[in-house]
């Protein structure tokens, strides 16, 4: 919700463009405007307009805006084409929506997995935060270059700092990822240089972790 009330989101599938790997549309992100006792909705950006998905498709999770109204968010998939549990795909996008007189211009901040192996990690499907410097911390679900006996690739935290792209930590670099595989929800702030967050596989049981990393 912004400071005029006017509320933001993110649709899995639907909208206006339905390339074949996406044949239920692609997902939006999406306003609401109060008007009264009802709200008005409105479309501020179709994925898949691009060629190929390279401005992302599938928006899993929420958004966080900056002070200067800018939108920013992740795509599961979009981007540059990867191979990711034996499947050649797309493996996500960080995406900002930037307002334009009245209208909404779509930049993708990162695509995931340009290299081979997916170092940066890949699907990102958990919703950015934002500190108060301006950088994004976010996760990934698979990606970062460690064995998972989970699924490929154990996940990553990472931070962006406009478009400079940092790893903070890769799953799954401890034996028998004792140190969590899999973080789906994101992290988010505590005191001083602290995130938080969950895994859904790893640990020494192994059912997941609660994690914390000083950056």
């Amino acid at each position: 919700m912004d400071a005029d009330g006017n509320l933001f989101g993110t649709t899995l599938i639907g909208g206006a463009n339905h390339p074949d790997s996406f044949t239920r549309g692609a997902g939006v992100v999406f306003g609401l405007r109060p008007n009264g006792a009802s709200w008005i909705e409105s479309t501020l950006y179709d994925f898949c307009a691009q060629s190929e998905c390279v401005d992302g498709a599938g928006p899993y999770a929420g958004l966080v805006q900056d002070a200067l109204g800018n939108l920013f968010g992740v795509t599961a998939y979009g981007g540059v084409q990867c191979t990711l549990a034996g499947l050649t795909q797309t493996c996500g996008t960080v995406f900002e929506l930037s307002p334009n007189g009245g209208l909404w211009s779509e930049t993708v901040v990162h695509a995931f997995c340009a290299e081979e192996d997916c170092p940066d990690g890949a699907a990102p499907v958990g919703t950015l935060v934002l500190d108060a410097s301006g950088r994004l911390y976010g996760t990934t679900t698979a990606g970062g270059g460690n064995d998972n006996p989970f699924q490929e690739g154990a996940g990553t935290v990472f931070r962006l700092s406009g478009t400079t792209y940092k790893v903070l930590h890769r799953f799954c670099g401890l034996a028998n990822c004792t140190d969590g595989a899999s973080p789906s929800l994101g992290v988010f702030l505590g005191k001083g240089h602290a995130l938080f967050g969950t895994t859904a596989f790893g640990g020494v049981n192994p059912s997941g972790t609660v994690f914390e990393i000083d950056y």
